[in-house]
Formats: structure tokens, C-alpha cells, sequence
């Protein structure tokens, strides 16, 4: 039997076992605590990466807003502005009328001005309208469909846990780890251990899972890997594998990962990832028992965890969760890139430049919808406004030269609106060659001025009225100049390319691009001719830029070489040949640098070339023709006459003469090559910045091979850079024969442009229907001012003419061409009741018996007085008497409306009611009202047409042919009126009660309407008069022309025109009324004379023995008798 241990060693082996117990379970609970903190700081970065992209995305959706309310508020701003300058024009077409009738041609200018500006706005508006609506709905359309917000789904949340008892599954060295002796702990997560636990066998360690280097690089890196049909495949972290755990191999690695830009592997016919999110085809319960997964090996070296899953899975999770599913991308990668910021600061600061993240791409692809009707707009507002200006002008010149006779007004306001329009231009316009815009002004002031000076040369009466009949030809210039502003504005609106229908030419469509590099567009030159630059344009010249930078490089380098060259060995011809040189590069650097600063971009020639001799032993290495000879150089010996060549090796500093190992020969020649090479390139940015190359036309990546012409295909059969087998001399030439090995062997490397591996720009697509519909009406407005014009040429020239009127104006025309009589009057005596300040209204003659002395009612604003002829010799005399009147004073152009007195009648005159009507003109009618009553219980008849300025009337006898139904009636009341026209309206009203009776009301019976022609109808008028027993009436003008009419029985029949003689005292007479004699003998004239002694004055005159009034008087004393 075995001995028995002995008591002391077995507690002393218990007491070691306990203690390595407590040790152990002290470690545990170490190891368990970190387990827990590592957990939670990895779930907090986890959390934080997550919130950080939703941050990221948000701002991506806040730029697209930004965007689209950068066009929504232009064209709210366009809306508001558009409406109050169409209320403008309507305002001008329904109100702005000149007083006095203007020319044809000011009329033509003026309402097509206004209709141009109308038909502009009009569109200008709608332009806006749909520009505003085109936005906003696509700007919705990249919120709601593209950029949207990656909230992570429950799957991705998941990832995020870990429990207790993944704590237990770890190995036992995790669990054990003693502190400050076994390293960090490398914890498995959850995700590893279930998939271990599926596959029975370990958890794969990092080590497995890190990646190998890829040789090809991540540019070259496919974006999708093969995998198999029923497989889903996640790219996994690096280092950071063992912190992040599967969560990794699904997508959810750190932010740190150099990796985890790789695009996940999505299963055949998913969609393939983007920076807007993607959705995979799974379910988030497909980790279950039957989720395996196994590692694989990418074709770019990397390892990877590939889960598998079965149909059951799958179908369940279908049924479960449906088919589609947000899985959470690991994110877009800095500036639209392909590698994380961490160790790539350098690749990263210049994707900055080359580079614009997806949502601006896609918002500028969508801008090009509707960019165009947003330029439109503003070339539509700035054509309506300018025409609204125009029309302005128009108007007041109008005001000044017709109504008011203040030419020099006229003048004043037409050159500060056209200034005004100047200022709009220069805003509006820029980048017309040589002083585009003041030629586009001045053609647009020309109009204006020409019709100003029309008018001002025109002949006027002694009145200053213009005379109507006059032909303004020199108006036709207006015309033609209309429609060359029109012209010149087509060219300036049209856009500057066919791939981009955009109007640059106007200044605000520069700040449609708010992505652009136009520092300010307000301070673009408007008179250098130079065309403003789009960022396309401005992409094309900086490649080209860049291509030129290579080309001076390598021409810089080759000359160096050549400059190195001790001057006693070069010839006279290669001395020549190489200051020649040096000049053309130093000219085409001047010249591509005054390029480049007008277009405010660096300058390539700032940096001082330092010679060959200040070059480090490093800089001489890195040469582009470092190690070639220079050569071949050649001299006379002696006496033999024959040449020898050698060649000057510029790194040892000796000349070659024998035979040595091939070496490539840099020639002067070539150098030469090199500097056109340049200057061609030079030529091609100034080109490409004047827009006359086509985008990428002639675009290459300049080497020295390319620059230099060094390759084997070179022109000529054989290449520039040649090598010499032997360096001998030779009678025949100097020219070094062979090639050592093809210059693409020698050069590899491009050039170190900015630009050179930029590519090239998406092209964008503008839609033209704006520009189509601008130019369409453009044409349309010019052929409505072709036509126009031609029709006022025709009718200038009396060649045709296009008027209604024709015949009433040939009429008048013929009337005014026979030369009027005169009728002298003589100053008459009269007792004026408050001596020169009586300003006389109205002349009637009363009704008397015959025996009794002549009555007339001379009315003044205050009063109605009765003037009586003093009974002396000649009759030259009357005396003035006021009558009672009613309440208040007449209103001015009351007239007395009085009917023939039977000569039966002995009741005198005083005892009697007068046989009158006292009537003023009233709105839209005439207003009636008895003598002494006052115009309060006035009855007012009303008048079709326009209200009239001057009344006169007289009450006479019915008859059958005038009355009509009103036959049995005994007394009518013939109103004739005058509205401001060229035309007498004339109204037969029944008078039921005679002269003495009650006034007409208002239902009064209208029996007869009549339209009476005027010979002179541009003369306004300034009395009317209707004699009642005569029934004559006499319309006198304000420049003194009269006029006689025989009224009854319409229609009216004219009897004569007469010119008016003033006597010297009243030369200056501005008439107011008239009157004819009972026997119709003479005619009385009243007024005020103007000067220096101005007053009331009475004229008379006495009436020819005119055929028309003879006969009247005739008949007259037939019927009496």
C-alpha cells in the first residue's frame, strides 16, 4: 500500500493550490473588468462612427436645400419684380395718354415700346416660374430618392452588443492573461465565436485575416468581387480585426481602418453599394445555426470572412423580415476618395482640388435642367425693362413737344432715361469686345433722340401747335435703329457654345454657378473683349496649363544643358542659333504669363531657372537629360581641310573624340524642338481660354520622349535622340548614327503638372428651348418693327396708306388748302363792371319785340349781366347790367339756351320771364336749369361719348322732318356739343314746355343724334354759338379761325371759313364766347386780351355777303313776309 503523505507537505500543497486559486481568480476578475471596458469604449467609438455619418449625410441634404432655395429665391425675386413692372405697362397702355393728339409715328414708337416690354415680362415671368418649379422638384427628388440619412437597422445595432458570455468563450489564455506580462488581450467577438461554434473549430485569429500588400494598388483594385451565388462576403480591418470582430467582416469596422473603403461584396443581382446607402438581400436573422461562415482570399490578396447561408435560412428570414434590408455602409471616404484620412493626408489634400463629393455632382447634373430658363429670365427682365424705359421716353417726349411746347425738357428727360438705360446695361452686360457695350447703348439712345429732334424741327403754329398735316421723314431713322438694337441684343443673348446654353455674356449668370472660381463677377472688365470663363472653360485651361508646364520644363532643361557649353567651342552658327532660341522661350513665357494673370491663374515663369553650374550633385541626377552628351560639335584641320566631330560630356566636363561605349547625344536641334514644342502649347491655353479649341481637342501628357520628339517613330523615320557607336571622325558628316534604345525607356515618368492625370470633365447637357423661345420672339418684334416702319415710309412718302379716316382727312386737307377770307372787327365800348379784372364766359343774345334795342346775357363766373345797346349813332356802345341769379354763382361754361320771342307779344321784357335755359356741361352729361333758381334742382341729361368741354344750343321750332314721332311737339331744343375731338356732336332734344317751360330731366326724349366734320380739326375750339332764329351755328377757334354751319334740317350743311382780324388794342385776345346779330348782319366777339395791359374786350364785325348766308337771308325774308 502506498505511504501516506505526510501531514505538513499536504497542507503546504493545499495552501499552493489556493493560492493559485486566488491568483487565478484574481486574474479572472482583472481580465473580465478589462473585457467589460474594452467593450464599452468599443461600442462608444461604434456609436459615435454611426452619429457621425448621420451628422455627415445631414449636411449633404442641408447643401442640397441650400442649393435649391439659391434658384427658388432668385425667382421669387424675379416673380415680384416681373409683376410690378408688367402693372407698370398696363398703367401706361390704359392711362398714360397724351393730352394733345401726337404724330403717327411718336404714337407707333410708344405703344410698340410698351408691347415689347409687356410681351418680355411676360415671359420673363413664366421663365422664372418654371425654373422655380424645376428646382424644387428635383430638388425634392435627390432628397427623397438619393441622399438619404444611413440610420442603421437592427442587424447593424446588433453588431454592436456583447454579453458575459462571450466573455467565457474566450481562450483560456485571454481569460488568464496576468497583467503587465502577457501583452494586450485579443478578444474575440461574438460574431467570430457563433461562427466558429457553427464551422466546430476555432475562432479565426487577426493574424489569419490581415491582408497581404496589393501589388496593383487601390486604384486598381476591382470594385466587386466574384463570390460564390449563395455567399455573402465583408472586407475586413487590418488591426483593428480584433478589437471590431465580425462587426468588421459586415461592414461596421472602425473609422481608423485603412480597409474599410473597400466596397462590400453584395450577392449576385443586389445592388451595387453607394454613399446614399444600399440594401442587400438577407435578413437580419440569417445568423443562426445555419450560418457558417469561411475564410477566403480576395483576388487582391486580402483575407476575408465569407458566411454562408442555407435556402431554409433564407426562405424564413424572407417570410419574417421580407426582402430588403438597410444594411449601414462603413461610410463615403474623405472628398469622394477611395482611402480613409488616417496615413493619406498627402493623396487626400489633393483630391481636395480634383475632387466634389457625389450629392454636388448630382445637383449639378440636375442644375443644367433648369439653369437655363433661370438665365432666360433675367435676359427676358433685362429686354422688358429697357423697352419699358424706352416707352417712358416716349411718353414724355410726347408731354413735352405736344402737350406742353418744352422742347428743352423734352431733351433733358430723354437723355437721363437713357442714361438710366446705360446703367443697366453696363450691369447687365460684360465681356463685349472693344467698348461693346456703349456701341449697344448708343444704339438703343438713338431712337429716342431722333424722334426728339423730329418733333423739335417740325413747323408749328403761332400758337406752338404742331401742324398735322407735316411729314416727318427724318422720324423713319427710329425705325431701322429699333431694330438693330434688336439685332445686336439677339447676339448678345445667344448663347457662347452649343454644349452650354447659357447667355454668358450677361453678368448675372455668373452667379449661377456658386461652384465656380470667379472670385467677384461684378468686377469682370466689361471693355477687354475678354470672354469670362465657365469652370468647364476653366478646367480645359488649366489642363492645358498643365501641359504647357511640362513643355517648358522639359525645353527649361534641355537650353540649361546648352548654356552649360564653354562659348570658345560653339560656332558662330550654334551661338546664333541658341540666343535665337533663348529669346522665342523667354517671349512665349512673357506671353503665357499675361495669359494666365488675366485669367487670374499662377503663373508658370515665376521661379528663377538657376544655371547648370548651381545645380546640387543630387539636382544633376534627377536631370531629364542626365547622363546624354551635347554635340555633335565640328572644326577644320589645318591643312587637310578635312572636319572632325566631338561632343562635350557636361557631367565630367570633357570633350569626346574617340571611340567610347554608345551614349545618347542631346542636339541643338532638339533643344530648338523642345522650345516650339512649348510654344505650341503656349498657343493652345490662349486658344482654349478664347473658346476656339474644342473641351480635350489636341489634350496629351507631355514626357520627354513626347516633348522632345525622342521616340523611335519620330518624323523623319529616325529618332531626335540618336547614340553614336563610334565617335570617329568622318569625312562624310557629323551626324551621330544609331539608337541606343527607344526613348519611352528613357523618359517614363510625366510631367509634374498639377493637371496632367486630371480627368476629363462629365460632359453636361443643357436643354435650349429658353434661347429658342428668346429668339423666336426677338424675331417676331423686329418683323413687327420692319412692318411698321415700312407702313409710316408709305404713308410719308403718299405712297399708301392704311387709315380709315382717309377721306375726312383728304377732306381736310382740301378745305385748309383754300386760303380763307378775312373778317375784321372793331373794338366796341362797354361799362365793365370791375374794369380790367371782368373776365367775360358766355355771350347769348335775348329774345326782343322789334322797336326794342338789342339784348344780350354776357355771363362772367360770378354772374349773368344783360347788355344792352345804347341808342347813339353807329351803335357802338352797350351797357352792362347785372341780373338776379340763385343761389351760388353759374359754373364756369354756362351758357343761356334762348328760343325766338313772338313780335306780338307787348308785355315787356322786364315783367316777363326770360324765354332761356341756363345748362353747363356735367359729368357724362349736360345739366339744365331756369334762370334765377340755381343749379341746385339742375336736371342733368346725358350725353354718349366723352363729356363735353364746350355747350351751345338754342330752343326753335319742331318740324315734321326734324321731330319725327315728336312732331306734334312745338319746340326742340338743338345742343350742340364739343368733346376735344375733330368732330361737333349734335342732339335734338324734345322741349315739352318751350323756352319758358321747365328744363328736359333726364328721360327726356333724344329725338336725333348727328356727327358734324370740322375743317381745320386740329384746331382746338374756344366758343360755340347757335343763333335760334336762324338756326346757324358758328364755332370759333382758339387760333381764330371761323367757322358756319346751316343746322336745320339736318343734317347740317357748311356755309363757310373765315380768318379773324383782331384790331391793334386786342391783338393778343384769347376768345371766350360769340353772338350773332338779330338780323344777322354782324357777329360779336368777347374775351380778354393778354400783355401788358390786359382787360375784358367786345368786338364786332360785320358778316359777308358770304352765298350761303345770302341765300338764308333770302328765305328767311320770304317766310316773314
Amino acid at each position: 500500500s502506498p505511504s501516506p503523505i505526510p501531514l505538513p507537505s499536504a497542507m503546504a500543497g493545499a495552501e499552493v493550490l489556493a493560492g493559485l486559486g486566488l491568483a487565478a481568480a484574481g486574474i479572472f476578475r482583472y481580465n473580465r473588468t478589462n473585457y467589460q471596458f474594452d467593450q464599452e469604449q468599443r461600442f462608444e467609438r461604434e456609436e459615435l462612427r454611426l452619429k457621425m455619418q448621420l451628422e455627415r449625410f445631414s449636411l449633404f441634404r442641408e447643401d442640397i436645400r441650400d442649393l435649391v432655395e439659391l434658384t427658388v429665391g432668385k425667382m421669387d425675386l424675379y416673380h415680384l419684380v416681373g409683376a410690378l413692372f408688367l402693372k407698370g405697362c398696363v398703367v401706361y397702355l390704359c392711362e398714360g395718354q397724351i393730352y394733345e393728339p401726337p404724330p403717327t409715328f411718336l404714337l407707333a414708337l410708344y405703344y410698340l415700346s410698351l408691347s415689347c416690354s409687356f410681351v418680355y415680362l411676360l415671359l420673363s415671368v413664366w421663365l422664372a416660374m418654371h425654373a422655380s418649379v424645376a428646382s424644387h422638384s428635383h430638388g425634392t427628388r435627390l432628397l427623397t430618392r438619393f441622399i438619404r440619412l444611413p440610420i442603421p437597422g437592427a442587424r447593424q445595432v446588433d453588431t454592436l452588443n456583447s454579453t458575459l458570455a462571450n466573455f467565457e468563450a474566450q481562450s483560456k489564455k485571454e481569460l488568464l492573461r496576468v497583467p503587465f506580462l502577457g501583452g494586450s488581450n485579443d478578444w474575440h467577438t461574438r460574431q467570430q465565436l457563433e461562427a466558429a461554434a457553427a464551422q466546430g473549430g476555432p475562432p479565426a485569429r487577426i493574424s489569419e485575416l490581415r491582408p497581404e500588400p496589393n501589388p496593383a494598388g487601390p486604384r486598381d483594385a476591382p470594385a466587386h468581387w466574384s463570390t460564390p451565388r449563395e455567399t455573402h462576403a465583408w472586407p475586413s480591418v487590418g488591426k483593428a480585426a480584433l478589437r471590431a470582430g465580425a462587426e468588421a467582416a459586415m461592414g461596421m469596422g472602425g473609422a481608423s481602418s485603412s480597409s474599410s473603403a473597400a466596397p462590400r461584396v453584395a450577392k449576385r443581382g443586389a445592388p451595387a453599394p453607394s454613399i446614399y446607402g444600399s440594401q442587400l438581400q438577407g435578413s437580419p436573422r440569417l445568423l443562426g445555426k445555419d450560418t457558417k461562415f469561411q475564410r477566403t482570399i480576395s483576388p487582391r490578396g486580402e483575407g476575408r470572412l465569407v458566411r454562408t447561408v442555407s435556402a431554409s435560412s433564407r426562405r424564413s428570414a424572407s417570410s419574417d423580415f421580407g426582402s430588403a434590408v438597410d444594411w449601414l455602409e462603413s461610410g463615403e471616404c474623405g472628398f469622394g476618395g477611395q482611402k480613409e484620412i488616417n496615413d493619406n493626408e498627402s493623396e487626400l489634400l489633393q483630391a481636395v482640388e480634383l475632387r466634389t463629393h457625389r450629392h454636388v455632382q448630382l445637383f449639378r447634373r440636375l442644375q443644367a435642367r433648369w439653369q437655363c430658363y433661370d438665365a432666360y429670365a433675367r435676359v427676358c427682365m433685362a429686354l422688358g425693362v429697357r423697352q419699358l424705359v424706352q416707352a417712358v421716353t416716349y411718353f414724355l417726349i410726347g408731354v413735352f413737344m405736344v402737350d406742353n411746347q418744352a422742347p428743352m425738357l423734352a431733351f433733358v428727360a430723354t437723355l437721363i432715361n437713357q442714361a438710366l438705360a446705360v446703367c443697366i446695361s453696363v450691369l447687365d452686360i460684360h465681356g463685349l469686345p472693344c467698348y461693346g457695350n456703349l456701341d449697344l447703348s448708343l444704339i438703343g439712345m438713338l431712337p429716342a433722340l431722333v424722334a426728339c429732334t423730329a418733333l423739335y424741327l417740325a413747323p408749328r403754329t403761332p400758337e406752338g401747335e404742331l401742324i398735322q398735316d407735316h411729314s416727318y421723314v427724318l422720324a423713319l431713322a427710329a425705325y431701322p435703329l429699333e431694330i438693330c438694337w434688336f439685332e445686336v441684343l439677339h447676339w448678345v443673348a445667344a448663347p457662347l457654345r452649343d454644349e452650354a446654353s447659357l447667355p454668358s455674356h450677361f453678368r448675372t449668370v455668373l452667379f449661377m454657378d456658386v461652384f465656380g472660381e470667379v472670385d467677384d463677377p461684378t468686377e469682370a472688365d466689361t471693355l477687354t473683349g475678354r470672354r469670362i470663363l465657365t469652370p468647364e472653360d476653366r478646367l480645359q485651361v488649366q489642363m492645358r496649363v498643365s501641359q504647357a508646364e511640362g513643355a517648358l520644363g522639359t525645353a527649361q532643361a534641355a537650353l540649361r544643358r546648352w548654356e552649360a557649353v564653354p562659348a570658345g567651342w560653339l560656332t558662330p552658327v550654334q551661338r546664333r542659333r541658341l540666343r535665337r532660341t533663348q529669346r522665342e522661350l523667354a517671349l512665349w513665357m512673357h506671353m503665357l504669363d499675361m495669359e494666365l494673370e488675366t485669367r487670374k491663374l499662377p503663373k508658370i515663369g515665376d521661379q528663377q531657372v538657376r544655371s547648370w553650374g548651381q545645380l546640387t550633385p543630387a539636382e544633376r541626377e534627377e536631370d531629364a537629360f542626365a547622363g546624354m552628351v551635347l554635340g555633335p560639335f565640328e572644326h577644320y584641320t589645318g591643312t587637310e581641310q578635312r572636319n572632325s566631330c566631338y561632343y562635350y560630356d557636361l557631367e565630367q566636363d570633357r570633350f569626346l573624340y574617340e571611340n567610347q561605349e554608345s551614349a545618347q547625344i542631346l542636339t541643338l536641334e532638339q533643344a530648338s524642338k523642345a522650345v516650339r514644342k512649348f510654344r505650341k502649347a503656349a498657343d493652345a491655353v490662349r486658344k482654349a481660354a478664347a473658346g476656339q479649341l474644342q473641351p480635350n481637342q489636341g489634350l496629351r501628357t507631355y514626357s520627354l520622349a513626347s516633348s522632345t520628339g525622342m521616340g523611335e517613330n519620330s518624323p523623319g523615320g529616325q529618332g531626335l535622340v540618336r547614340t553614336r557607336s563610334a565617335l570617329s571622325t568622318s569625312t562624310a558628316s557629323c551626324s551621330p548614327r544609331g539608337l541606343s534604345r527607344s526613348a519611352s525607356a528613357i523618359m517614363t515618368e510625366p510631367s509634374s503638372g498639377a493637371m496632367a492625370d486630371r480627368k476629363p470633365p462629365v460632359k453636361i447637357e443643357y436643354p435650349r428651348l429658353p434661347w429658342k423661345l428668346t429668339s423666336f420672339l426677338t424675331r417676331i418684334v423686329q418683323l413687327a418693327w420692319v412692318f411698321v416702319g415700312v407702313m409710316f415710309a408709305l404713308k410719308e412718302f403718299g405712297l399708301f396708306q392704311v387709315d380709315f379716316q382717309e377721306a375726312h382727312i383728304e377732306e381736310g386737307r382740301r378745305l385748309d388748302g383754300l386760303e380763307a377770307p378775312q373778317l375784321s372787327f372793331e373794338l366796341l365800348e362797354v361799362n365793365w363792371p370791375h374794369g380790367r379784372f371782368f373776365r367775360p364766359g358766355s355771350l347769348g343774345r335775348l329774345p326782343s319785340t322789334d322797336g326794342e334795342p338789342m339784348q344780350m346775357l354776357l355771363g362772367s363766373p360770378f354772374a349773368f349781366y344783360r347788355a344792352t345797346r345804347l341808342a347813339e349813332p353807329g351803335g357802338r356802345s352797350f351797357h352792362l347790367e347785372e341780373m338776379p341769379a340763385g343761389p351760388g354763382s353759374p359754373p364756369p361754361g354756362t351758357v343761356a339756351l334762348c328760343g325766338p320771342r313772338p313780335a306780338t307779344d307787348a308785355v315787356q321784357l322786364e315783367a316777363a320771364p326770360l324765354p332761356c335755359l341756363l345748362a353747363a356741361p356735367a359729368h357724362h352729361g349736360i345739366a339744365f336749369w331756369r334762370p334765377g333758381e340755381g343749379r341746385g334742382g339742375a336736371a342733368v341729361v346725358e350725353v354718349d361719348g366723352a363729356s363735353w368741354r364746350l355747350l351751345a344750343g338754342a330752343a326753335v321750332p319742331c318740324t315734321d322732318q326734324e321731330a319725327g314721332d315728336a312732331a306734334t311737339l312745338p319746340w326742340c331744343l338743338v345742343m350742340v356739343g364739343w368733346s376735344g375731338g375733330e368732330e361737333l356732336s349734335i342732339a335734338l332734344v324734345a322741349l315739352p314746355g318751350g323756352p319758358a317751360g321747365p328744363p328736359p330731366g333726364p328721360d327726356a326724349l333724344v329725338i336725333q343724334r348727328a356727327a358734324l366734320p370740322r375743317a381745320a380739326p386740329a384746331e382746338p375750339l374756344a366758343a360755340l354759338h347757335v343763333e335760334p332764329r336762324s338756326g346757324r351755328l358758328w364755332a370759333l377757334a382758339a387760333a381764330g379761325g371761323l367757322e358756319a354751319w346751316d343746322l336745320l334740317p339736318l343734317p347740317a350743311r357748311r356755309l363757310g371759313r373765315w380768318q379773324t382780324s383782331w384790331p391793334s388794342q386786342a391783338a393778343s385776345l384769347l376768345p371766350t364766347a360769340l353772338c350773332e346779330e338779330p338780323d344777322g348782319q354782324g357777329i360779336f366777339i368777347t374775351g380778354r386780351t393778354r400783355g401788358q395791359d390786359p382787360g375784358p374786350v367786345l368786338l364786332r364785325a360785320a358778316l359777308p355777303l358770304h352765298s350761303g348766308l345770302q341765300e338764308r337771308r333770302t328765305a328767311e325774308a320770304a317766310s316773314g313776309s
